[in-house]
């Protein structure tokens, strides 16, 4: 699905197409709720170079530097006949340096587990991404949508009004010449304030959904939206919806890895339990560390093999929790593959529903309006009432207003269709974006032996 994947279904509008393509950019380059999450991948990537570490050397440089007096007092040797006792006292300047590199061999296969557990985390969380990514967009969608809906019921109201204003005049008219009664002028003026209300109470919509588009999309609503009649792309039944969701979800995908991570982290907390192996060298040497003008240096190279023995049963513990995670993660995966199903049958029988709900509402419309010209032909030679012709024209009216909120779930209900198959992302779209490569961060930190600066600085 290329950048044709939103298609206006009747010629002459074209403008509306980008209208929405530009909202959902804007969304995609500006929303802070997928920046954040972009953030937060770039942190999960950096699992995988703590877990390469444990292949690398540390080296550790200390030193130390003082002055050092010592007094000593006892029998000595003397000229004299028999001795004397003296006291020594001694100042000196000590100073010690020593750099000691340890470099890890065998660490009981948590290395190589803990890596295979960062790098699935790395994966979940990319899928995690592409689905908030997906929320965002919908969203994006809905807000759209939304504000095209408000705006259209607002006019319908505004008509409603300006037309029963001018019925209200004539039906005072009638009323003066004696042709109507005053319970017609009453029953114009109810009619009259009930459609000023409903305006009024549309136009509050309107206000609400604008605050919600400028939150979601990063900007204001263009005066007037027009929306795409239709979209391609969408599965061509039930089964190859079910089929396509469990495929490429990516909430779903997300699981998956998780559950794989977690079957590592029981490896690894496994490797706790057997030996270690580890090769450590040493280099010091100091001056006047024993007494004043003495000299010494040493230089050392082990092979140090540690054998857990009973850690308190600390490790233990946590060896059956990580289990326990495991066994959750599994049991995380079906919750989130009955959902998945669960979502993408609802989204089609809304979308399918929206759909009849359109042909059925089309075809309301058309009769009203035929009804509507014969009750006020009929009016007009006294056939009919006034109420006759109002509830009319409000059946009318309710049938737009119905109209105009079916094709905006038909539009909703069609996106959110294409995010629980894993295709509402900017790619897929054809959005005219930069977009996010999460493969080019991953690789610049994932052989990272040093350095403070993020890819994004």
């Amino acid at each position: 699905m290329a950048g044709g994947l939103l298609l206006a279904a009747v010629p002459g509008v074209q403008a509306q197409e980008f209208q929405l393509l530009d909202a959902l950019e804007n969304a995609y380059e500006t929303n802070p709720r997928l920046k954040a999450a972009r953030a937060e991948l770039g942190a999960v990537n950096e699992r995988v170079p703590q877990a390469l570490s444990g292949w690398r050397p540390t080296v550790q440089v200390t030193a130390s530097a003082g002055k050092e007096r010592s007094f000593s007092e006892g029998g000595g040797f003397s000229a004299g006949a028999g001795g004397n006792s003296g006291r020594v006292q001694e100042t000196t300047s000590p100073r010690q340096g020593a750099i000691e590199i340890v470099q890890p061999l065998y660490r009981g296969g948590r290395t190589v587990a803990g890596t295979e557990r960062a790098e699935n985390e790395v994966r979940a969380q990319r899928f995690r991404l592409e689905n908030t990514e997906q929320t965002v967009l919908l969203d994006a969608v809905t807000a759209y949508m939304d504000v095209w809906r408000d705006m259209a019921e607002v006019r319908l109201n505004e008509n409603n009004e300006r037309r029963l204003e001018r019925q209200l005049e004539a039906t005072r008219q009638r009323f003066e010449v004696g042709e109507i009664t005053r319970t017609d002028v009453a029953q114009a003026e109810s009619r009259l304030a009930g459609a000023r209300a409903e305006r009024i109470a549309a136009e509050g919509r309107l206000s609400s959904s604008r605050a919600v588009f400028r939150e979601v999309i990063g900007r204001e609503a263009a005066a007037d939206l027009t929306a795409p009649e239709a979209i391609e792309g969408l599965p061509e039944s039930l089964s190859a919806a079910i089929a396509l969701a469990e495929e490429s979800n990516p909430s779903l995908q997300a699981a998956e890895f998780d559950e794989q991570a977690a079957e590592r982290r029981v490896r690894e907390r496994e490797g706790e339990l057997l030996p270690e192996i580890q090769l450590r060298g040493r280099l010091s040497a100091g001056r006047e560390t024993s007494f004043a003008g003495s000299k010494n240096e040493a230089a050392s190279i082990m092979a140090e093999v540690t054998i857990p023995i009973y850690q308190a049963g600390l490790v233990s513990s946590q060896v059956r929790e990580a289990k326990q995670v495991e066994n959750q993660r599994r049991l995380e995966g079906e919750v989130s593959r009955r959902n998945v199903r669960q979502e993408t049958v609802t989204t089609w029988e809304e979308w399918t529903s929206s759909q009849a709900q359109i042909t059925s509402l089309q075809a309301q419309i058309e009769a009203a309006e035929v009804a509507l010209e014969g009750v006020q032909q009929e009016n007009a030679v006294g056939a009919r009432t006034l109420l006759d012709v109002l509830d009319q024209e409000q059946e009318l009216l309710d049938a737009q207003v119905s109209l105009v909120r079916a094709r905006r779930e038909d539009i909703v209900a069609s996106f959110r269709l294409l995010s629980a198959i894993g295709r509402l992302t900017a790619e897929e779209l054809g959005l005219d974006v930069a977009y996010y490569e999460p493969e080019e961060d991953y690789r610049a930190v994932r052989d990272s032996w040093f350095g403070l600066s993020t890819p994004s600085e």
